[in-house]
């Protein structure tokens, strides 16, 4: 748990974003006492089901249930053992020399970067609350656990911060806010290697199978839906790709883009101003070419209608 039992302003990590809360995080707010020690947690599977948003499915709890309480083959591993014990208020029974093998073990496991990104400030508390009584070098063991992070390989965290649970008047709270942002700035990288895959195959999909590319563009529970992904490739290869396309399919992609660009735009869509400007004075400048057939400017000029109509929404 990464509940530090101090009351006070939340700390602010780098890279947050305001986010609309979802139905469950409203309802968490609402009606249930967050101000408790033990954790509230409320299982996706359930919940949906409760509130009719999807059919109830036993392995989605199982592995919820894997997740959260972090089984592997149903069984608590060594290294969760060992947070468990050192958890709140079991930990001020333990024996001195105890406390101080479970946590040196935790720290070991730490060095080969056993835990989960959401866990090491919780590392760092345990190793250094009640006013550090195992008398640590608080910047070299802020550094080790960096360096233990640094080894790993792990998995993208959606909304990483919000496991963080640190306040200015938690212990050391600025080293501790030191390993929150550097988890923070992990998990960005990893999503940023997960994003550039994920172009790429879009990219590949816009070459290769356009039919398929405006599907995945508009689709209502696509990840491309409310993305700016047009920034990201690369402006020269996509208006090289796009010249190859029938005019057919340029038709069908103009109305992709109304359907993108509405009245009301996404947020999230806005910088794509830019791109679609971009795009605008290349199909001008391909329409105004003495090459360019009669045929291939209709599919031009109806694709450029429908670019001036979207941008028309950006104002």
């Amino acid at each position: 748990m990464t509940a530090f039992l101090n009351e006070g302003p939340e700390v602010q990590f780098k890279s947050t974003k305001e986010k609309t809360k979802t139905y469950k995080e409203e309802y968490r707010d609402r009606y249930l006492d967050t101000n408790q020690q033990s954790q509230i947690i409320l299982f996706d599977s359930i919940f949906n089901y409760i509130t009719g948003e999807s059919a109830f499915s036993i392995t989605s709890l199982k592995e919820e249930i894997n997740s959260i309480y972090r089984l592997e083959n149903e069984k608590l591993p060594r290294r969760e053992i060992i947070l468990r014990k050192l958890s709140y208020w079991k930990c001020i029974d333990i024996p001195y020399l105890e406390y101080r093998s479970l946590t040196n073990e935790m720290l070991k496991l730490t060095d080969n970067s056993e835990y989960s990104l959401d866990q090491y400030p919780t590392i760092f508390h345990y190793a250094t609350r009640f006013e550090n009584p195992l008398n640590y070098n608080l910047g070299k063991l802020v550094k080790r656990i960096k360096r233990g992070i640094q080894k790993g390989n792990f998995e993208y965290k959606a909304n990483l911060q919000s496991h963080f649970s640190i306040s200015i008047n938690s212990e050391y709270y600025s080293d501790l806010k030191e390993i929150g942002d550097f988890c923070i700035k992990i998990n960005d990288e990893i999503k940023n290697e997960i994003e550039s895959e994920e172009i790429s195959e879009l990219f590949e999909l816009f070459n290769n199978d356009i039919d398929d590319f405006l599907v995945n563009l508009n689709e209502k529970n696509s990840t491309y839906r409310f993305s700016p992904i047009f920034l990201k490739f690369k402006f020269n290869k996509f208006w090289r790709a796009f010249k190859n396309l029938s005019n057919s399919k340029i038709i069908e992609f103009a109305y992709v883009l109304n359907r993108r660009y509405t009245k009301q735009i996404y947020p999230e869509l806005l910088p794509e101003k830019k791109f679609l400007e971009n795009l605008k004075i290349n199909i001008i400048t391909h329409i105004d070419k003495s090459s360019t057939t009669k045929l291939d400017k209709v599919a031009y000029e109806f694709f450029l209608n429908h670019i001036n109509e979207s941008l028309l929404n950006f104002e």
